[in-house]
C-alpha cells in the first residue's frame, strides 16, 4: 500500500517510514525540508498543513494517511497559541476532511498527556475529539491513537526540553542534567522503534473501532529520576543532577501517565525494555 506520511521527516515520523519500508509499504513524506532531514526510500511531498488543497491533493494519491505533523512544545505553545491551533487543530481538519471526501483511512498520532494545560496538548486533545466527530457523524475511519513518552534515535534536545535526549545530551557532554521538581513524576517511556512497528501494524487492520482511543505505550511506569540515574549509569558520566522548580509555563501536576493495555492497538506487543532502548540512542549520539 502506499501510505501519505505527514511529518514523516520528523523524529517519529522518519522512524515510521521505515517501519513501512520493511512491512513491504511506499511512503510519500508530507511536510517540510526546514524541519528534517528526508527518511531514505521515501517520495516527498512539499507542502504545508494548514493549506487544504496541497493536502487533498496528497490524499488523493494514497491507500491511506498517518497524522503525525505537529508543532510541539509546552511552553513555546503558550507562547504561540494561534500557531498551535492553525497547525495542530485546523491542520488536522484539513486532513480529516481530505480523508472523508476521498474515503481513505487515517491514523491520528495524539499525546499521551492531553490534559496538560497548554496549546499542544489542548490542541492535541481538540483534534482527537474531531477526528471521533467525523467518524461519529460522517463514517470515517481516523483511528486515534495516543502515544506517550516516546524516545530514541533522531530525537533533538534543546528544541522542546524533552527528558531523555536533554538528560543524554548533558550526561556525555558532562553538563548538569535538570530535573524538574522532585523527580518522582512518573511517566510512560517507549521507544521511538517500537511506536513506529505499532502504528506500521494498524496500516490495514479493520479490527480497531474508530470510536474508541487507543494507546501506544509500554502500560509501564518509570520515575523521572531513575531514568535519569540510568542514563548516568550507561554513560559513564558524572554528570550533577540539578533539581529546579515544577512550575514551568504549561505545565501540568505532579502525575502518573501511563498507556492502559486495554486500549493497545497490538496486544501483546514485545516492548523493547527502557535500558535496552536507552543504549542504542546513547551508541548513536
Amino acid at each position: 500500500m502506499k501510505i501519505l506520511v505527514t511529518g514523516g521527516n520528523g523524529f517519529i515520523g522518519a522512524h515510521v517510514v521505515e517501519a513501512l519500508g520493511k512491512a513491504g509499504h511506499a511512503s510519500v513524506v508530507l511536510g517540510r525540508r526546514d524541519v528534517g532531514e528526508m527518511p531514505p526510500g521515501a517520495v516527498f511531498a512539499l507542502a504545508d498543513i494548514r493549506d487544504y488543497e496541497s493536502v487533498a491533493e496528497s490524499v488523493s494519491k494514497v491507500d491511506g494517511v498517518i497524522h503525525l505533523a505537529a508543532m510541539v512544545g509546552s511552553e513555546r505553545s503558550i507562547r504561540m497559541p494561534e500557531a498551535f491551533v492553525e497547525t495542530n487543530v485546523l491542520g488536522a481538519i484539513n486532513v480529516f476532511d481530505a480523508c472523508r471526501f476521498f474515503k481513505k483511512p487515517c491514523l491520528y498520532a495524539s499525546v499521551g498527556n492531553v490534559a496538560d494545560p497548554n496549546l499542544y496538548a489542548i490542541s492535541k486533545a481538540t483534534a482527537e475529539r474531531l477526528a471521533l466527530m467525523y467518524n461519529k457523524e460522517h463514517g470515517t475511519r481516523i483511528i486515534v491513537a495516543r502515544i506517550f513518552n516516546t524516545f530514541g534515535e533522531g530525537q533533538r534536545s534543546g528544541v522542546v526540553d524533552r527528558l531523555v535526549p536533554s538528560a543524554v545530551h548533558s550526561a556525555l557532554q558532562g553538563k548538569p542534567i535538570r530535573v524538574f521538581g522532585d523527580g518522582k513524576q512518573m511517566d510512560d517511556f517507549i521507544y521511538v522503534k517500537d511506536v513506529a512497528r505499532i502504528i506500521a501494524a494498524t496500516v490495514g487492520n479493520d479490527t480497531l473501532d474508530p470510536l474508541n482511543v487507543w494507546h501506544i505505550g509500554t502500560g509501564k511506569t518509570a520515575r523521572v529520576i531513575d531514568v535519569v540515574e540510568l542514563v548516568l549509569s550507561l554513560t559513564g558520566s558524572k554528570s550533577e543532577i540539578v533539581f529546579v522548580r515544577q512550575d514551568r509555563p504549561g505545565d501540568g501536576t505532579a502525575r502518573v501517565l501511563s498507556a492502559d493495555p486495554a486500549k493497545f492497538i497490538v496486544p501483546g506487543f514485545a516492548f523493547t525494555p527502557l535500558e535496552s532502548g536507552l543504549k542504542s540512542l546513547i551508541a548513536q549520539a
